[in-house]
């Protein structure tokens, strides 16, 4: 895949936008039995109504479309692309620059010399293939489901119309209509899927179905129900799966939308179809290498904790098995790795945050586990940055808040300058801060290294055991989460 070229930023859109919609086209082919002969991989298409214009040879790899291949339609409307290489099962794509990158897709498997025919304007009703079972199949089901795509539109036109003037009876009959178009369509894909069962197409179409909901049961049943379900069918062996959209959209919908959105619920949810797709090496290293960069980009308050959980699990571990500790290039990459869930380790939510003690501007020393309140607010700032002033100053508009519902504020200075600190201070006066510095003291390099503190202002809000509730706080979340408190009582 390092040597293929991505796709511009509107063929994605485009490709992605169309692959949703039943009304995909595909393209046409037609060559000789001689020419098979010459390389593995022989297909080509003869298009009636496409001349002298190149075409591209795409792939779906995960969310994104890659090109493999560049060839050129002739004066006559024929192609070919050859190659002595097998290619990996999965969706392809015939990509057409000249006209906005329309596309077109078919199937690759097992058969990789074959020939298809058509209008390019009007491929999904006019397609043949020749040497190809699964994209006759695939066709062949793509204008059923597209006769009752056709059918469905109609009637819920005929509806709308209805709705606008017409009688109860012809509404209803529109919606009668409309349902047993529905149920028939599902009748036809269960017949379907139970005749081709073992076809490339129905493997492929099984990763993309959801677990039809019992009526019987209540909306949190149905969800359970459905959670339970969402595996059910799944060929987690098949190949194919890697090259089209529907994996992708099947771990995002498990991760984002069935997982609860906390660390520790992700972090399971991460491991259970990690599990499922061991036995496949290049789905297994696309999960977890997808899975460590989603959260190691997340902006999301504690999520971090999921890119340590999947660094120390899998990839010191040795199950990233692409990554060799004896080539040197490798052994880089996994001590990065190493050193990034080490950093982050300390200051993960759950953890009890470091305790210092550090002296304030009188020189008196206060302990962080002595501080008292049911909550702690800690903030780390430099007294030589704009930013931590902006942040201080605006603190100082929910220390009222605070105090009403009992939370402390602890302020730690990392500045260099102890004059400059006070000055700050009394320019942005925090009421009831403890306000420390670590300047000459001998914990700032500690401090860095256990709260990560590579940037400043950093705020945390810590329990009264002093454990990390949230980090990396704005003063907007920070209120946000004091005013869900309830006030104290004396």
């Amino acid at each position: 895949m390092t040597d293929s070229t991505k796709i511009s930023t509107l063929l994605l859109f485009y490709i992605m936008k169309l692959f949703a919609s039943f009304a995909l086209l595909l393209f046409g082919a037609l060559f000789t039995t001689n020419t098979y002969c010459q390389s593995v991989v022989q297909i080509g298409g003869l298009l009636e109504d496409v001349r002298s214009e190149p075409i591209l040879l795409a792939y779906h790899y995960g969310s994104k479309q890659y090109i493999s291949d560049t060839a050129q339609v002739d004066a006559k409307g024929k192609f070919l692309f050859s190659s002595d290489t097998i290619l990996e099962p999965g969706v392809y794509l015939f990509v057409f620059p000249n006209r906005a990158n329309l596309y077109v897709e078919f199937i690759v498997d097992k058969d990789q010399q074959f020939s298809c025919k058509g209008k390019i304007a009007d491929f999904l009703n006019t397609a043949t293939f020749t040497g190809s079972t699964e994209n006759t199949l695939f066709y062949t089901h793509l204008r059923k489901q597209d006769s009752f795509r056709q059918k469905e539109n109609k009637w819920m036109a005929v509806k709308e119309r209805q709705q606008a003037g017409g009688s109860a009876d012809s509404i209803k009959l529109a919606e009668s209509t409309i349902e047993q178009n529905s149920a028939a369509y599902q009748s036809y894909l269960k017949e379907f899927i139970k005749q081709h069962s073992t076809s490339f197409l129905v493997k492929l179409m099984r990763f993309g179905e959801r677990p039809e909901l019992p009526q019987s049961l209540n909306k949190d049943q149905q969800f359970y129900y459905y959670k339970n379900h969402f595996f059910d069918n799944l060929d987690w062996s098949f190949k194919g799966v890697i090259r089209s959209p529907y994996y992708q959209q099947l771990l995002t919908e498990y991760i984002d939308n069935l997982t609860v959105q906390h660390p520790d619920s992700i972090s399971v949810g991460c491991d259970v179809i990690l599990q499922k797709t061991k036995g496949n090496d290049e789905l297994f290293k696309y999960t977890l290498i997808e899975l460590l960069n989603k959260y190691a980009r997340s902006s999301t308050i504690c999520f971090d904790a999921i890119y340590v959980h999947l660094i120390e699990t899998y990839y010191l571990k040795g199950q990233a098995f692409w990554l060799n500790p004896a080539v040197e290039k490798d052994k880089v990459e996994l001590k990065k790795l190493e050193d990034a869930a080490a950093r982050l380790k300390p200051v993960l939510c759950g953890s009890y945050a470091y305790n210092f003690t550090l002296a304030d501007e009188k020189g008196v020393k206060h302990e962080l586990r002595k501080v008292s309140g049911e909550r702690t607010i800690l903030v780390f700032w430099s007294s030589d940055c704009h930013k931590c002033e902006a942040f201080m100053k605006e603190l100082s508009t929910i220390t009222d808040l605070c105090t009403k519902k009992g939370v402390s504020i602890v302020s730690v200075d990392n500045g260099t300058d102890p004059t400059l600190w006070r000055q700050k201070l009394e320019k942005y006066p925090v009421k009831n801060m403890i306000a420390l510095t670590s300047s000459n003291s001998e914990e700032l390099a500690v401090l860095i290294e256990q709260y990560d503190l590579y940037s400043t202002p950093i705020a945390l809000l810590l329990d009264q055991d002093k454990k990390i509730l949230y980090k990396k706080l704005e003063v907007d979340q920070i209120k946000e989460i004091i005013d869900r408190l309830p006030d104290v009582t004396h």
